[in-house]
């Protein structure tokens, strides 16, 4: 299981010097930066997905495009 921790020491890694992610507040995203990525699942979320508002985010993207680039699988939900 991936702590938050360890999220955030991969993101500052990957992401480094990236206006296009976002780490999320008390799991919610920006209106900016929607789209919700699960790291344990590496799947995204996005707003118009049934169950986008009981996820916990741990990292937001700006786009789909922006979470696929990172690896990231739109929910199959």
């Amino acid at each position: 299981k991936m702590t938050r921790a360890i999220v955030a020491a991969l993101a500052s890694v990957m992401f480094t010097g990236c206006a296009h992610w976002s780490f999320p507040s008390q799991g919610s995203c920006s209106r900016e930066h929607p789209v919700k990525g699960n790291a344990d699942s590496m799947y995204y979320h996005m707003p118009t997905d049934t169950y986008y508002y009981v996820t916990r985010a741990e990292l937001c993207f700006e786009a789909p495009v922006i979470a696929r680039r990172h690896g990231y699988a739109r929910t199959p939900r």
